[in-house]
């Protein structure tokens, strides 16, 4: 059984935690920096964790406020979880999230060569432009 679920605010403590996760998903990356304006959102096998760190955590990803709009930011599934929706998933429960929060727009970016991420986010509704070494996405939820 997996669970989504989003946590409070990432503390400082949780920071080498979030980073061996970071790593494993995209360990040609360098590390993606914490950032206090980011909600963490993560899915994990079990039920209810009692402490971040004892979560068995298969995918994550983090998402800024700004006014009336989302910034969704990093996204990881471990590698060994890959294929099963986890990202799907997140997604759909983020964009739930944001709608029941009022929000009017969702924006994001992948590389040119995350044809999955892409997918799954022109699959959720999300419209695509292709800007440099980027992609960028843009959902309007009003």
């Amino acid at each position: 059984m997996t669970t989504i679920q989003k946590l409070a605010r990432w503390k400082q403590a949780d920071e080498g935690w979030f980073r061996d996760l970071d790593n494993a998903c995209f360990p040609k990356d360098s590390s993606f920096l914490n950032d206090e304006d980011y909600r963490w959102w993560v899915l994990y096998e079990g039920r209810t964790p009692v402490a971040y760190a004892g979560l068995k955590v298969v995918a994550w990803n983090g998402d800024q406020s700004r006014i009336k709009r989302v910034k969704f930011t990093r996204c990881g599934v471990l590698p060994e979880h890959r294929g099963k929706g986890y990202q799907q998933r997140l997604i759909r429960r983020r964009l739930a999230w944001c709608r029941r929060a009022g929000v009017s727009r969702v924006e994001t970016y992948t590389s040119l060569d995350n044809a999955v991420s892409g997918s799954n986010l022109l699959r959720a509704g999300f419209t695509r432009r292709k800007k440099g070494d980027w992609y960028t996405y843009r959902l309007e939820l009003q």
